[in-house]
């Protein structure tokens, strides 16, 4: 999700539209709209696909948040969902990022929260930050890749993953308002900025010329 322009009819610069976020996630124009837009339907790891990609091995201490993430783990199969994911928000995130996402994940509000954090713990957590990404892939459809971090989250995996990423593939990386979750915890803010870098309603689903 980013301002960065692609090369549209006869070469003229344009911003990325959704099919270009599409293309580079693999999935549909709508999917991308209901995934920007926090809607029900797209599964979590499609979710993750189009807002999260797997780039911490692209950091110089890539290694030892791979390590901090299987000691995460280890963690929670020792002494359960809450405590890991205390310790996952605590050295991980910004402070508004804790907060909110803790509020989400309340074991004793949401009845969803334990079957949820639980998948993740065994199949997501440990599996998608530690994948080799293809710089050489992906260098070749880079036109395609749009790329966006929270604000307040520098200095953390997410945050600084994303903006390696976008170094190492000569791409903008956008801001947006807030953390990691910043949609939850500046919702008016990062939608005013987010409308303002994506395409208007009338690109959803319009195949990018050329």
């Amino acid at each position: 999700m980013t301002g960065q322009p692609t090369a549209g009819p006869g070469g003229a610069a344009r911003r990325p539209r959704l099919a270009d976020v599409a293309s580079g996630a693999g999935v549909s124009t709508g999917t991308v709209s209901l995934v920007l837009r926090g809607e029900p339907g797209p599964s979590a790891k499609t979710r993750r696909r189009v807002l999260e990609p797997p780039a911490v091995r692209l950091l110089t201490d890539g290694q030892q948040w791979i390590d901090f993430f299987a000691a995460v783990y280890d963690l929670y199969r020792r002494r359960g969902v809450a405590p890991a994911l205390g310790r996952f928000r605590g050295e991980a995130f910004a402070e508004s990022d804790r907060l909110a996402m803790a509020r989400a994940t309340d074991l004793n509000t949401n009845e969803q929260a334990l079957a949820n954090a639980t998948y993740w713990f065994e199949h997501e957590l440990r599996q998608y930050p530690a994948v080799h990404l293809d710089l050489d892939a992906l260098s070749g459809h880079a036109g395609r890749i749009v790329l966006a971090a929270g604000r307040e989250s520098g200095g953390h995996p997410c945050h600084d993953a994303t903006m390696e990423l976008g170094t190492r593939l000569g791409r903008r990386v956008t801001e947006l308002p807030g953390g990691h979750v910043g949609f939850m915890t500046h919702a008016a803010a990062f939608a005013t900025e987010l409308l303002q870098t994506l395409p208007g309603p009338a690109d959803i689903g319009r195949r990018p010329a050329g």
